[in-house]
């Protein structure tokens, strides 16, 4: 479960299953199925990116007797702590057409307990990723899991990447960017800020949560 101060943003990574983990997180030996598990070890919680999610079958979402193997997600979620949050990232610009799909109550169940809710991906999202640069930041909202139509936020996450997101994070430039987004009142401050760069792994994520509850609280009147 995330713990944070009151003010300081909760960061998150998108996806588990980057190259990069591969080479520099996870053991050599380590199974390809039990690697989302292993992550949360290190994490108290992640983003699925849709793409992950959203074209899995029926059989693929859920368990539907005693005769069908694993699931695909229930082998993402085993061993995975009762208190690790899993976002589901909503992709724009069919959203509506996504929370229509069926295969989501089953998705949903089978994450269980474990489910946190939708994270709408902005408009921006792939373009900023495109053009790559330092650093950049897309706003967007959170939809909360009881009614993802509703229940929005104005401002629920900031998604961040650039080059200076790396297995050795520029942390000067990284200071001056957190600077610069969380100015401001505390309570202004986004609830989430997604980091959508693969070299962020599992041990580097710390070093940021450090530098941004820090952050915090110099900016803090």
């Amino acid at each position: 479960m995330i713990t944070k101060a009151a003010g300081v943003p909760a960061l998150l990574v998108r996806g588990w299953s980057h190259e990069s983990w591969v080479q520099g997180y996870f053991p050599t030996d380590l199974p390809s199925d039990w690697r989302f598990s292993y992550a949360t070890n290190d994490l108290s919680a992640l983003v699925i990116p849709a793409s992950d999610w959203s074209a899995l079958t029926k059989e693929e979402l859920g368990y539907y007797s005693p005769q069908l193997s694993e699931s695909a997600v229930q082998t993402w979620i085993n061993d995975v702590p009762d208190g690790f949050e899993i976002y589901l990232e909503l992709e724009h610009p069919d959203i509506a057409q996504t929370l229509s799909n069926p295969g989501i109550a089953d998705l949903t169940a089978t994450l269980g307990k474990n489910f946190a809710g939708f994270l709408e991906r902005p408009n921006a999202l792939r373009e900023a990723m495109a053009a790559g640069g330092e650093t950049w930041a897309v706003e967007s909202s959170i939809c909360d899991s009881s009614d993802p139509h509703l229940q929005r936020e104005s401002l629920g996450a900031v998604w961040v990447g650039g080059t200076a997101f790396s297995t050795r994070p520029d942390l000067k430039a990284l200071a001056d960017f957190f600077r610069h987004l969380l100015r401001g009142p505390s309570e202004k401050r986004p609830d989430f800020i997604v980091i959508t760069e693969p070299e962020v792994t599992p041990t580097v994520l710390p070093e940021l949560e450090t530098l941004v509850e820090l952050l915090c609280e110099s900016l803090s009147p």
